[in-house]
């Protein structure tokens, strides 16, 4: 039980009130509720001159303020949660174009006959193969920067949809 003073006309009356905490508790809880509900879940594919970006990473920063939220993508298609609901810009990122692991162990690679010793039982010829590195998609710069790229979303409240297509200019 919480006691509540209240004044009228000069005099302060002391008030019994039971249910004022479980009422304040759950008005709390709706606020804290609505809060989460005003975010969207958007999946989609990304494309560059008609072709599925192979990696890279898509951020996308609520105009109304809040935090910006990002995602890998990979093979194409990108998925990004808790999302603010209201109008987005986007930003699209490629990785560099700094030499692959693949070029870095050629160029590194230790001599036949050290490498025999190192692994024995192991051909020089034909070391280990690495798995393939997926081979970074330039894109023009102004897609890094939100302010410049020209993408805009307007997200919704739960699931949706929404593929971008990166023009050529």
């Amino acid at each position: 039980m919480i006691d509540v003073f209240l004044q009228r006309g000069g005099r302060v009356r002391r008030h019994h009130a039971p249910h004022s905490l479980a009422w304040a508790a759950g008005w709390c809880a709706l606020l804290l509720a609505g809060c989460s509900s005003s975010q969207g879940t958007i999946t989609g594919k990304i494309t560059y001159q008609g072709k599925p970006l192979p990696a890279g990473t898509v951020t996308f920063v609520p105009t109304q303020g809040g935090h910006a939220v990002t995602s890998e993508i990979q093979d194409g298609e990108y998925k990004v949660t808790k999302v603010p609901v209201g109008l987005v810009k986007i930003a699209v990122t490629t990785p560099s174009q700094a030499p692959s692991p693949q070029f870095l162990e050629t160029k590194m690679a230790l001599p036949a006959d050290l490498l025999e010793k190192a692994q024995p039982g192991k051909s020089a010829e034909s070391p280990a193969k690495a798995p393939k590195a997926k081979k970074p998609v330039p894109i023009p710069t102004k897609f890094s920067d939100p302010d410049k790229s020209g993408l805009t979303y307007t997200v919704k409240r739960g699931p949706q949809v929404f593929d971008i297509d990166l023009p050529d200019k």
